[in-house]
């Protein structure tokens, strides 16, 4: 949900984003990974966990093998996260609608 809520404020902004929902890294939907990557620059994953071992890794390394493209990675870094509640804990790491489409918006100009 709130990557399709970041896809409507960056459709405000011009920007026309898709969502996909990846349930799974094993097996990894290689269909849709190559089917978004023919109709963008840049491919973004989400993960409300570690990005370490997760499913960017997963999209970059076959991305990286198949189909190149630029890849943006939001998620937990390799830190130790801090406590707070839920709401509180995603606005910090820019895992909100806000957020994410704040992260997105930054790395889309930074490919211009």
């Amino acid at each position: 949900g709130r990557a399709l809520k970041a896809a409507d404020i960056l459709s405000k902004k011009g920007i026309d984003a898709q969502v996909l929902n990846m349930h799974t890294i094993k097996p990894l939907d290689t269909e849709a990974i190559i089917h978004a990557k023919k109709n963008t620059n840049l491919i973004i994953t989400l993960e409300e966990h570690q990005t370490t071992g997760g499913l960017g890794g997963a999209v970059s390394e076959f991305t990286s093998q198949n189909c190149p493209t630029n890849i943006l990675m939001l998620g937990l870094n390799d830190i130790i996260p801090i406590l707070g509640k839920y709401p509180d804990l995603l606005r910090h790491y820019k895992l909100d609608p806000e957020g994410i489409a704040e992260q997105t918006l930054t790395a889309y100009n930074n490919l211009k």
